[in-house]
């Protein structure tokens, strides 16, 4: 069953994480629109009575003494980001700047309607608030840090002046799977292609061809699912339309909308003076093959 929720977190378990969480989803921070965030963990933090450090960046370093009996344990680092990947579908009306987002609970998960939900890594900044701000936990020394810009290439860690850190041991949050622990991690590459586009006069008719309904993804926790890629998709269709001898001209193609998400939506816009139920047929094919590749 799909229903909003609005103060009902609270039900979910743990309560306090889900608490935290549900505030977070009110609150703008797309990568770049960090400051009210920060602003609001910098508040819980303080409002616990504890030392709390920002800095012109929007970064968090939070620290939390030793509970009693745990005086002599190491210190431990706990991290996570505060910034989102703002994606929606493209029939979606949502205004990230300023509308909350819309969340729902199906099959025990939560997710958010047509949009990303931030869970990654909102879930992480909500287990160290609800870790800071517990009086009865039982914890060593922690050093609690909120980095900002992680989503477009850890910025805010590479800015964060660590002089104040004293941890030899981290826990990083921003994980995939409640419960287990990743020793290590893949990379990435951004790539940039320059190439001279020449324009010609066209008279034969422009189609469009769209791609979508697909699940999408974050491009490091889902790369793994074998969900399609919808700018794949449509290149492929568009190569495959070559090789049948279809007359096609580009004019245009638009997909994704951030570079480590799996884009779910593609726009293709090309004029052919080829024959349009000819093409219709082999776009028929190719979408019963695609389907069938993409079932599970």
């Amino acid at each position: 069953m799909k229903y909003r929720m609005s103060g009902r977190l609270s039900q979910l378990k743990p309560k306090d994480v889900f608490e935290y969480f549900e505030e977070l989803t009110k609150i703008p921070h797309g990568s770049g629109d960090t400051k009210q965030i920060s602003d609001y963990c910098a508040g819980v933090i303080r409002e616990a009575g504890l030392s709390c450090t920002q800095d012109a960046m929007g970064n968090l370093i939070a620290v939390k003494e030793a509970s009693e009996g745990y005086e002599n344990v190491p210190t431990v680092m706990l991290q996570g980001h505060l910034d989102m990947v703002n994606e929606k579908n493209n029939d979606s009306d949502h205004d990230f700047d300023h509308d909350p987002l819309a969340l729902y609970v199906e099959d025990g998960y939560l997710h958010a309607a047509m949009t990303t939900l931030g869970a990654e890594d909102g879930y992480g900044v909500c287990y160290m608030l609800a870790i800071l701000t517990d009086k009865a936990l039982k914890h060593p020394p922690l050093e609690c840090v909120f980095t900002v810009q992680e989503e477009v290439g850890l910025c805010g860690a590479l800015g964060l002046d660590t002089s104040i850190l004293k941890a030899k041991r981290m826990i990083g949050l921003d994980s995939e799977t409640e419960g287990e622990t990743c020793t290590s991690s893949s990379g990435g590459n951004d790539l940039t292609m320059v190439k001279q586009i020449i324009g010609e006069d066209n008279d034969s008719p422009v189609y469009v061809l769209e791609v979508k309904g697909l699940l999408g993804g974050h491009s490091g926790e889902c790369i793994d699912k074998a969900r399609g890629n919808a700018n794949k998709l449509a290149a492929r269709i568009m190569y495959h339309l070559l090789k049948e001898g279809i007359d096609i001209r580009l004019v245009e193609m638009t997909g994704g909308l951030k570079n480590n998400a799996i884009p779910r939506e593609c726009r293709v816009a090309f004029a052919s003076s080829s024959s349009y139920d000819l093409i219709c047929q082999l776009l028929d094919a190719y979408e019963n093959d695609i389907r069938q590749e993409l079932a599970n």
